[in-house]
Parts: structure tokens; C-alpha cells; sequence
């Protein structure tokens, strides 16, 4: 008997500690399934909350839901509906909870004691909702809800959806768990939504305390044991929440049975133990025979052995004699057996340990990897994802990633395309190295990444899946578009600058930019190579520009600042201003420099120091002209009485005539200095050019000798400028009277006008003027010339070369200030010994003009009485003098006041006012505001002396009143008085 038990026991042990190690594989394998066939419906429901956000969130912005169109909100949800089997109805509710439309035929009820209706109104977004029967459906169904607003964000109703429970039933189904296993659905509170199968009597009701306590209080996911009746269950669960810090919604479970995981393992041992006891049976007949006490001794030893082996004690041993017989050679091998398992599973333990360090150190270095790890399906879900990953994009843990991230090429890759390149490139080789893609983090903000990556397959060369790295290079990026977009703005700031650019080397531009083409004329391949700055500099400036050349490339100096003149291609003379330094080009030191066309500025700058004479001269002008003019008008005004009480031909009458015509070429010097100066009033109107010159050709004929011979060259077009006539004319006779005094032995002077269309390339080269259609008026002469010196100075103010009391200086100051007064140009071409030429510029007008010729009117007389208000006494008497000669009764007043009492005591009898401007006390504006207070109607005329300017600041414009400005002629008073009196 105890030789059998020395065979069997052994066996016994065996069977017993492979029957546990199978015990232990059969729990682990099917914790990993639940695990998984959790996995799958905590995934088809994550898909199915984020689909009921977007379907929620576009009903609540479709026009018709907005408005509430019940009947065509029926209609649509309906169509949903029937597309979307995953939810049981969808409603909508109005602010109040009173539900309007649904999916379903509906009873009216009000939803506002849900929960979900309640959290959806404070939290402005989804909201879900907990154990509830559906009034429609009828069943128990998770609600999700998403608010309605308007564009101004006010509350306009809920949008529900209810969700079909029965779907995770299905996907429960397929996951083949073992007999017996349970999926079950719970919401925040514990109460059971869901349960698969048998849900009768479940659905509505609390879950087991201990269970919904465990999954609350520990992780996310697990698994678990719990006892139900005396029975263990294998509890694998999943915690749900709507957003990061939110407490959770929703508890998923699957409850598997112990003892259907451990069926198959138990039958496996009871047969094993079956065959054993059949052995043993046979084997105690034979042994009860053949047994004796030494055996029996023995083979308790060997039982006892057995049975601790048996429990897992391998340093058990029977601790029996290896002898030759029978009982000492089972000891023996018995012993050898348990020294070699205790062996093996210290060989498995120390390996186990091994790897579990190996796993430590891959997990530590997976986990502060300061690079982003990753593993992810080929379809686009992460498998696993290390913190720095997660942190690379956002996210708090990667946990959260993992959920939250279903589609990475949708979700994360800024251009989806990207996602499929990337994939391409590992199909087709295996492996991606520094992969640069722009990525979206959580909050939507954009990065750039260098991804290294490569492929895991199955034995079968099947694509498992894809693991490597994201570099964070937003940095890199960053750094090398802003080196690429410096790079290009200096390119765009060269190429496109209004400056021009050049870089010299060994005494040839290298570079030129295309402002410095265009101001020289010269196309890019004419200059690059082939020019130096010599060829395009004018002679007379070469020594200069050298010299500044010199002064860099021999390190004298690195910067330097000049001007000089250059030669265009077309010929053209310009001056340009240089502002240079040196630079290292293609590794060889050069010269480099910007340059500016200061030609225009340079003729500004020449006319702005002839306007600054003029004002000058101007405000001498303004100054004296007053009183001057008043002082003409009185010698005027007594000179052209007394020549009325002359007899023709009398001396007395000759010599009056003289005094008038000398007063005349005062008024002329004055109208002169007032007419450089801008100073002087013109009046502007239509004027033909060609009739201008022909009506002055004969007094122009006077001006010169007999040996100079006139040629007057006019232009068929009829060209007309808006210009004052007497003012042109005094433009011809200043001209030809200096042409005149430049031929003293004889000559030719030439009178031209035609039509000039001044284009850019005019402005350009002459540094003035406007583009337009103009009328040219050339006076040229074959007189001695003058040279560049004198040309400098010609209109300055009293300048002048003639002989001492030959000439003021006047005239051709007199002809710029009328020239500029009329917006034109003026230019002077003289050489000695070849005579001048000047070229004056009047913008032509277009349209139809008829020109009319006015011959004075006849004097009339009149009866009426005239108020003059004058300060200046000789000039008042003038004026009554003339007035009383022609019929009228005159009032006399020396200021402001005077005369607005001289009108309070007759304004009835009083039917004209002549009012000076400028006088003491009151002025002539402030008398005649006064006096228009007591009679609107009351005429009026206002003369001065002064310039318009001053005119102008008292208040009087002409085109509102009537005025006559001194130094007048009694023609002219007598004329303006009987023209307004009649009007």
C-alpha cells in the first residue's frame, strides 16, 4: 500500500499545483477580456455622447428650431429619427419645460424637474440626465440636453435627445464573455438605467452599495472581486464624466461569475484527480498484498512530503535514504523533482524580477521622457500616450488624452492630409524621421512637431500598429520664419525701396537694387559687371567720388556722406546724395551705399530761397502800399480835375498829363513790387494766348530799336489759360524790354506760343511742374547771354547787371512772382555770347470760351446822395470834389463812428456809402454792420490801399461786396458809383 502511495502522492502534488497555476491564468485572461469588452462599449458610448453633442448643437443653430416652427421641427426630428436608430426620440422644449415638438407622438408634459434640463440651463451646454422612464417610449433612456440661444446668448428652449440603451446590449453580445456574465449601466446616483440580460426587476433601482462604493472610490477603470450570495463576481468597470473636474454621470459595468471563469479548470483537475484515483485504487489491491510495516514507514514519509509539495512548499524533502531499493530511489527522485522546481521557480521568480525591473525602467523612462511618446492604432485612436505627450497637446494626464482623442487626423492635425502622408511614407517604408506637421493642442492653439515613427507588425507582416516620438519645435519654427520673413522683407525693403542700392568691388557694381536702374536709365544686365560708378558720373565730379571711393576701400574711413551730379542713359543730369559704408561680399571686402535723387529737392531748395526773398520784399511791399496808394489817388484824382478844367493844347494842360503819366509808373512800381511779392489782387478769367500777344505786338514794337527785328510765332490751336491780362502783358513788355537791353548793337527776338504736353520725364529732370496739357510762351533772344552765376540770381529781388540808375532790379522778380501767382513755371536757358531763352508754362483749360472785349461805358450824372467815409483828408476831398462835379449830394465823415452818426441823423436821405477799410476807431466793415442794423437795404462800396491780405482779414471779400481798390482814377469811381446806385 505505501509503495502505491509513493507513486501517487508525487502525482497528487503535481496535478494539485498545476491545477492552481491554471486557476490563476484562467482569472487573469479574463479580466483582460472584460477589460477589453469594456473597452469597446466605453468607446461606442463616448462616440455616441460626442454624436448627441454635435446633432444637439447644430439643431439648436437650424433656423426652423430657432423660430419654433412646430410643425416643421416634427418633421425634421422625425427624419432624424429614422437615420439615427441610436437615440429613442428627440423633443424639444420651450425656457419653461413645456415640451413643443418631438420625434414621437407625444402627450403635452413639462421636463422642467429633469435634471438634465436643469443642469443644461446653468451650464449653457450639454447637460446629461439620470434614471428616468421616457414619457414616448416608455422604456429607461438617458436623456442628453443642449441649450438654444440667440445671437444675443438669450435662453430660447432645450434641445433632448434620448438614447437607446438597448444598442450596448448588442455590442455586450459580441464580446463572448462567459456564461452567466451581466452588463450593467448605472447613473450618478447608483440607480440601474441598463441591465443585459434578465433586466426585470432590476431597471430603476439602486445597485449593491458595496459594489457602487468601490467604483466611486476607486480608479477610473478596474476590476474587482465582489460576493453575491456566498458566490464571487468578477466586477470590470468604467467611470464616465462630460468634462475634465466634473464629478461622474455614469458607471458602466460587466459582472462575470468566478465560478463560470474557473468551469473548464475545474473539469481539468477532476479528471486528472479521476485518472489519479483509479491508479491508486489498483495500486492499494496490489499493495495491500505485498505491503509490509518498513514500507509503510516509508511511504508516510513520502505521503507527507507529497502533501506539502502539494501546498506549494518546494524546499519540502522526504528526507528518506537514497538507497538501491525501490523506496530509496522514488525518495530520491522525489527529492530531485522538488529541488528542481524549487529551482525552476527560483530561476521564474528572479526572471519575473527581472523583468519587472526592465518594465520599471521602461515605464520610468516612458514617463519623464521629456519627448512625447506614443502608440496609436492605424485608424487614429492612442493606444498609449506618455505624460510629456500628453502635456506636448494639453492635456492633464494621458488618460484624459486617450479618451477624449477618437480621430487624431480630424482632431489634432491642423491639415487631416497631413495624417495620411505620414502614413503613406510607413506603409511604404516602415519608418518616418523628421516629420514636420502643425498639430492643434486641446484649447485649439496651433504647434509644430518633428514626429519620429515606425511600424509594429504581426507575425503575418500584418501593421499592428505605430509608436514614436513628437519633438515640440514651435521654437525652431518660430525662429527660422522669422529669419525666413527678415530675409524676404530685406529683399522686398531693397528691391522695392524708393532708394537706390549698389555694392562695389573691385571698381564694378556687383549689385544694384531697381530704383538705382531706374534713376539712371540703364537696364539691370547693362550695369551688373559691366559699369563702374565713373562711367555714370558726371565729369566735373569724378575727382570727388573717387576720392570718397578711396577713402573706403582703403579703410580711411566706413562711412561717408556726399552729393554729386550723374549722367542719365538719355543724358538727362541729376543729382544724387550718397550715404555709403563698407561690407564683406561673397567673403571679399566691397563698398556698399544707398543713394537718393535730390534733384527735385535741390530746385525746391533754390526756389524756396527765392520765395523767402520775395516774402521779404513782400512785406515791404504790403507795407508801404497803402499809403502810397493813397498818395497816388490824390495826385491822380486833383491831376485828372485839373486836366478837365484845362484848354486843349495849353501848357498848363501838358504838364498835368506828364504828372498823371508819372503818377501811373508809381502806381505800375507799386503794382510791380505788390506782384513778386503775391502780394498783389489778380483777376482771373479766360484768355487766349495768341489774342494776349497779338493785342500787345504793337506796343511791344515800340519798346525796341529799329535794329532789333520782332518775329511773333503763333500756334493754330486755340489755346486758352485762365490768366489776368494785365498781368501777361506786363509778363511781355519786363521780357522784352530786358531782350532789348541784351542786343544794344541789333539782333533777333522771337515771340512763341504753342501747346506742351509736360510729362513725368519733364518733372523728373527739371525737379518741378505737373503733369498736364500746358500753353508755352517762349521769349528767346540773340543778345550776349549770361553765364551760370548770373542765371543763379536772376530773380532774385533787385538784382540786377545793368549800370547804376538803369535799371530797379524789378522786372524779372515782377515775372516769377506773376508767373507763380498763376500756378505756372518759369525756366531760363542763356549762354554768353548765344543769347537767352525764356520757356513760361500756363496750364491750358478745357471747353468752349467766348471772349469778350469790353469798351468802357459812358460816364452818366446822378442826384442822389452819397455818405463817404475816408480818413485820409486829401483823398475825401477828391472824392467829393468829383462826385459833386457829376451831379451828386456828398457827406463827408473822417472815421467809423463819425459816419454811422452821420447816417443816424439822414439814413433816410442817404441812398449810397463809400467806406474805406482800414481807419481808426471803428473800420469800414464795423460802420457798415452798424449801419445795416437801421436799414438793410442800404448800397455800399469799400476802396483801400492796402493788400488783399490785409482786405481779407477785415472781413471784406469782393466777390460779396462791392470795392474799388486805390490808387483809383475819377473814371473808375465815377463808373463803380453809378453802376451800383443802378442796380
Amino acid at each position: 500500500m505505501s509503495l502505491v502511495l509513493i507513486f501517487v502522492i508525487p502525482a497528487l502534488g503535481i496535478i494539485l499545483y498545476s491545477g492552481f497555476e491554471h486557476r490563476q491564468d484562467a482569472i487573469k485572461d479574463e479580466k483582460e477580456d472584460a477589460l477589453a469588452a469594456l473597452q469597446g462599449i466605453a468607446s461606442q458610448h463616448e462616440l455616441t455622447v460626442e454624436g448627441a453633442r454635435q446633432l444637439l448643437m447644430t439643431l439648436s443653430m437650424l433656423p426652423e428650431v430657432q423660430k419654433q416652427k412646430v410643425a416643421a421641427c416634427n418633421k425634421l426630428l422625425s427624419e432624424l429619427l429614422k437615420l439615427n436608430p441610436v437615440y429613442a426620440n428627440l423633443f424639444i422644449a420651450t425656457p419653461e419645460g413645456q415640451v413643443i415638438s418631438s420625434a414621437l407622438p407625444f402627450t403635452p408634459h413639462s421636463t422642467r424637474h429633469r435634471k438634465y434640463f436643469q443642469d443644461a440651463l446653468k451650464a449653457k451646454g450639454l447637460s446629461v440626465g439620470e434614471f428616468v422612464i421616457g414619457v414616448s417610449v416608455k422604456e429607461s433612456v438617458l436623456h442628453f440636453a443642449f441649450p438654444m440661444l440667440d445671437p444675443e446668448g438669450k435662453l430660447r428652449g432645450i434641445v433632448v435627445a434620448a438614447v437607446n440603451l438597448d444598442l450596448y446590449g448588442k455590442t455586450f453580445l459580441k464580446a463572448k464573455l462567459p456564461k452567466d456574465s451581466v452588463i450593467s449601466i448605472l447613473d450618478h446616483r447608483g440607480i440601474r438605467l441598463f441591465r443585459y440580460p434578465d433586466s426585470e426587476g432590476y431597471i430603476g433601482k439602486a445597485d449593491n452599495p458595496d459594489r457602487t462604493s468601490k467604483m466611486r472610490d476607486g480608479p477610473e477603470e478596474g476590476v474587482f472581486l465582489s460576493g453575491r450570495g456566498g458566490e464571487k463576481r468578477l466586477i470590470a468597470y468604467k467611470r464616465f464624466h462630460l468634462h475634465d473636474g466634473a464629478l461622474p454621470y455614469l458607471y458602466i459595468y460587466i459582472d462575470i461569475s468566478e465560478k463560470q471563469v474557473l468551469t473548464k479548470t475545474k473539469r481539468l483537475l477532476l479528471i486528472n484527480l479521476a485518472l489519479l484515483g483509479i491508479a491508486f485504487f489498483v495500486a492499494a489491491l496490489s499493495a495491500m498484498l505485498i505491503g509490509n510495516s518498513m514500507i509503510v514507514r516509508k511511504l508516510g514519509k513520502l505521503i507527507e512530503a507529497t502533501r506539502e509539495l502539494g501546498v506549494g512548499d518546494l524546499k519540502t524533502r522526504t528526507g528518506l535514504v537514497h538507497g538501491k531499493d525501490e523506496l530509496g530511489q522514488l525518495a530520491q527522485t522525489f527529492d530531485e523533482m522538488a529541488e528542481k522546481l524549487e529551482q525552476k521557480e527560483s530561476e521564474q521568480k528572479k526572471a519575473k524580477d527581472k523583468l519587472l525591473q526592465s518594465e520599471e525602467r521602461y515605464r520610468r523612462i516612458f514617463e519623464n521622457a521629456v519627448e512625447g511618446i506614443y502608440q496609436t492604432t492605424p485608424e487614429g485612436r492612442y493606444i498609449s500616450v506618455n505624460p510629456s505627450f500628453a502635456r506636448m497637446f494639453g492635456f492633464a494626464s494621458p488618460e484624459d488624452m486617450m479618451r477624449d482623442v477618437t480621430d487624431i487626423g480630424l482632431q489634432l492635425y491642423v491639415n487631416p492630409g497631413d495624417r495620411e502622408r505620414l502614413k503613406r511614407l510607413l506603409v511604404q517604408h516602415g519608418v518616418a524621421e523628421g516629420f514636420e506637421v502643425q498639430l492643434y493642442r486641446k484649447d485649439k492653439s496651433t504647434f509644430w512637431v518633428s514626429i519620429n515613427a515606425h511600424t509594429i507588425h504581426d507575425p503575418d507582416g500584418n501593421i499592428l500598429y505605430y509608436e514614436g516620438t513628437n519633438e515640440d519645435i514651435s521654437q525652431r519654427k518660430k525662429s527660422e520664419m522669422a529669419l525666413e520673413e527678415s530675409e524676404a522683407k530685406y529683399r522686398s525693403v531693397v528691391e522695392n525701396s524708393l532708394v537706390g542700392f549698389y555694392i562695389i568691388q573691385n571698381g564694378l557694381f556687383r549689385f544694384v537694387n531697381r530704383r538705382f536702374c531706374e534713376m539712371h536709365g540703364y537696364a539691370y544686365e547693362e550695369v551688373i559687371d559691366r559699369m563702374g560708378p565713373i562711367h555714370l558720373v558726371y565729369p566735373d565730379d569724378r575727382e570727388i567720388v573717387k576720392e570718397h571711393l578711396r577713402g573706403r576701400q582703403t579703410g580711411e574711413t566706413d562711412h561717408t556722406e556726399y552729393s554729386f551730379r550723374a549722367i542719365r542713359k538719355d543724358g538727362g543730369v541729376i543729382t544724387m546724395k550718397v550715404i555709403g559704408s563698407t561690407m564683406s561680399f561673397n567673403g571679399r571686402p566691397a563698398v556698399t551705399g544707398s543713394i537718393l535723387d535730390i534733384t527735385r529737392e535741390e530746385t525746391l531748395a533754390n526756389q524756396l530761397r527765392q520765395s523767402q526773398k520775395m516774402e521779404a520784399i513782400g512785406l515791404l511791399a504790403g507795407g508801404i502800399a497803402h499809403d502810397f496808394n493813397n498818395i497816388l489817388t490824390t495826385i491822380i484824382g486833383f491831376g485828372s480835375l485839373l486836366q478837365l478844367d484845362s484848354r486843349e493844347g495849353s501848357h498848363l494842360k501838358m504838364y498835368v498829363e506828364a504828372i498823371l503819366e508819372a503818377a501811373e509808373k508809381a502806381a505800375s512800381l507799386v503794382q510791380g513790387l505788390l506782384a513778386f511779392s503775391r502780394k498783389q489782387k489778380i483777376i482771373l478769367k479766360p484768355l487766349r494766348i495768341n489774342d494776349t500777344i497779338t493785342g500787345a505786338e504793337k506796343i511791344l514794337k515800340r519798346l525796341l530799336t529799329e535794329d532789333i527785328e520782332l518775329k511773333v510765332k503763333l500756334s493754330s490751336d486755340d489755346m486758352v489759360i485762365m490768366a489776368d491780362d494785365a498781368q501777361i502783358n506786363q509778363i511781355l513788355f519786363n521780357l522784352v524790354g530786358n531782350a532789348r537791353d541784351a542786343m544794344p548793337g541789333g539782333g533777333t527776338l522771337i515771340i512763341e506760343a504753342k501747346p506742351f504736353l509736360l510729362d513725368s520725364g519733364f518733372v523728373k529732370t527739371h525737379g518741378y511742374g505737373e503733369p498736364g496739357e500746358y500753353a508755352l510762351l517762349t521769349i528767346s533772344d540773340t543778345g550776349h547771354g549770361m553765364d551760370k552765376k548770373t542765371r543763379v540770381h536772376i530773380f532774385e529781388p533787385f538784382f540786377t547787371t545793368k549800370e547804376l540808375g538803369k535799371g530797379t532790379g524789378l522786372g524779372l522778380s515782377t515775372v516769377y512772382g506773376i508767373v507763380k501767382q498763376h500756378k505756372g513755371f518759369i525756366n531760363v536757358y542763356s549762354e554768353p555770347g548765344i543769347g537767352t531763352t525764356f520757356n513760361i508754362y500756363f496750364s491750358l483749360i478745357q471747353g468752349v470760351f467766348h471772349v469778350k472785349n469790353h469798351q468802357p461805358a459812358p460816364i452818366k450824372r446822378g442826384a442822389e446822395t452819397i455818405l463817404i467815409c475816408e480818413d485820409n483828408r486829401e483823398l475825401r476831398k477828391f472824392m467829393k470834389e468829383i462826385l459833386e462835379r457829376y451831379g451828386y449830394t456828398v457827406i463827408e465823415s473822417g472815421d467809423g463812428e463819425e459816419a454811422i452818426g452821420c447816417f443816424m441823423e439822414m439814413k433816410d436821405r442817404i441812398d449810397l456809402l463809400i467806406l474805406d477799410v482800414v481807419m481808426p476807431k471803428k473800420n469800414g466793415k464795423e460802420a457798415y454792420d452798424a449801419v445795416i442794423n437801421m436799414r438793410p437795404d442800404i448800397k455800399v462800396i469799400f476802396t483801400s490801399g492796402y493788400t488783399s491780405d490785409i482786405v481779407l482779414d477785415k472781413g471784406i471779400h469782393e466777390s460779396e461786396f462791392n470795392f474799388i481798390s486805390k490808387p483809383m482814377s475819377p473814371d473808375i469811381l465815377l463808373q463803380k458809383v453809378r453802376e451800383v446806385l443802378d442796380i
